[in-house]
């Protein structure tokens, strides 16, 4: 008997997150359903909450995103280091995504996103 294997592709990349989607970098979502977000420095304590915007083309335009209830989809952080943060459900459908946070992020303004299709 043949055993069936479903491969998943993922991809990590950087990216710079912003406090708008102009000095956001874009994300190819493409094929992607979730993943897992990082940041390698510690982040500021004015920061709270990351918010994503998505758009069907690298260049644009960028609109937030909501869920099917209406409210923004976000992320709460936390100051302590070492924390994974995983991507909402409603990522999964985009195919760019930009990441803004709340405040200024700093030495932490790169983060590590983790996908995986």
């Amino acid at each position: 008997m043949t055993e069936v294997r479903i491969r998943r592709k993922s991809v990590v990349a950087t990216a710079t997150v912003g406090t708008s989607t102009a000095d956001a970098s874009a994300m190819d979502c493409n094929a992607m359903v979730g993943g897992i977000i990082t940041f390698e420095a510690e982040l500021p304590t004015a920061a709270t909450a990351l918010t994503f915007y998505a758009s069907d083309t690298a260049t644009g335009p960028y609109y937030q995103l909501h869920d099917k209830d209406g409210a923004a989809v976000s992320v709460t952080l936390t100051t302590t280091t070492g924390v994974a943060y995983a991507l909402p459900y409603d990522v999964g459908g985009c195919g760019w995504l930009r990441i803004v946070s709340n405040a200024a992020l700093g030495t932490a303004s790169t983060a590590r996103v983790a996908l995986k299709g």
